[in-house]
């Protein structure tokens, strides 16, 4: 009786088990066009957020308009306020102005339907991507 119990149980979980794998890795497959489907039907917007690492500790930052993007510093375990997030909102263009050893660095910060551009003619900054790492390159269509 033992023995029978026994392999019913391996069997039901064994059958259960490749039933979940299937699931899942069907998800898997299609969890590209799943989110694509979620986002095209209830017209979300979905916009890149950007981390700015600077060479010397920021003071202050500002937007010339929050609605379009929000700025705000972190500060580091080691205390340094050099790490700023931008998150953008809405589509438009903005200036946000860093405070950086007394002076004013203006960073352009553009957001557009399918991409957020940050520039600023300042070296001190570094500016990278949250959403999409630097080595993966977007083709159209894809």
């Amino acid at each position: 009786m033992k023995k029978f119990c026994l392999c019913t149980f391996l069997i039901v979980l064994f059958f259960n088990l490749t039933a979940n794998c299937a699931v899942n890795d069907d998800y898997f497959k299609n969890a590209n066009k799943i989110e694509n489907y979620i986002i095209a039907q209830n017209n979300m917007e979905i916009f890149q957020n950007y981390i700015l690492f600077c060479k010397k500790p920021v003071k202050k930052i500002t937007s010339e308009d929050n609605t379009i993007a929000h700025a705000y510093i972190m500060t580091t375990i080691d205390n340094e306020r050099n790490t700023v997030i931008i998150e953008a909102h809405s589509t438009g263009s903005t200036k946000l102005n860093a405070i950086v050893d007394n002076q004013v660095i203006v960073i352009n910060v553009t957001v557009k339907k399918n991409k957020t551009i940050v520039e600023t003619d300042s070296d001190l900054f570094e500016i990278i991507s949250l959403d999409i790492p630097s080595s993966v390159n977007i083709t159209e269509g894809a």
